[in-house]
């Protein structure tokens, strides 16, 4: 049987971590420690020290307590398994925001920790009857980066590619076939997400 995640998996994501708090850009808005979880905001776990004045704080990443089935309950719902080494970012660290190279993954807070990344599915849920699952942000606003889940490798890794926000709600909100339509506009982001946090956090 697979497992899950793979121990070669969640080393990458523990290095590629390390490698970015190491730059010291961990800063977010403190959440205040009555707040609600899903609010947004570094909960007061994942303080790395006092917040300042501004109400800015830096944060630190924590061992995930996100468990398989959490994962898979996130899967059934939106009919599609993630790649597995987004299982693995998924399961490993409490991280807030992780920006590099024009791509903003979703924070895993620690009190809410798939919180964002179920809204931003729920938001782009039209996608993914035609194979593309919404996962990331582009940091130019252009709209959702997805998984494009019809052409998966080997290896379970997919493409990521970029969805026009404007062009999709035309697209979504018209007659079918979908799929056909969308891959008109999906353009080729990356070759898999592997190749996402290398090329825009480790390269």
């Amino acid at each position: 049987m697979t497992a899950f995640v793979k121990d070669e998996d969640r080393r990458f994501i523990e290095n590629l971590i390390a490698d970015y708090t190491a730059t010291g850009m961990m800063m977010g808005v403190a959440k205040e420690p009555d707040a609600d979880p899903e609010d947004g905001g570094v909960p007061q776990a994942m303080w790395a020290e006092e917040v300042d004045p501004e109400g800015w704080v830096s944060w630190k990443p924590l061992p995930s307590t996100v468990t398989e089935a959490e994962v898979r309950a996130l899967e059934k719902q939106f009919g599609a398994e993630f790649p597995p080494l987004f299982r693995a970012f998924l399961t490993t660290r409490f991280v807030m925001d992780l920006g590099g190279g024009g791509v903003r993954l979703p924070a895993l807070p620690s009190d809410a920790p798939l919180g964002e990344l179920q809204s931003m599915l729920e938001a782009w849920s039209p996608l993914h009857e035609a194979g593309y699952l919404a996962f990331a942000h582009d940091t130019n606003d252009a709209g959702p980066l997805c998984f494009d889940t019809q052409r998966r490798r080997e290896d379970g890794d997919c493409p990521v590619v970029l969805i026009d926000h404007e062009l999709a709600g035309d697209i979504v909100h018209g007659e079918p076939p979908f799929r056909e339509k969308l891959e008109q506009i999906a353009q080729p982001a990356f070759e898999s997400f592997r190749d996402l946090l290398t090329r825009a956090f480790l390269d």
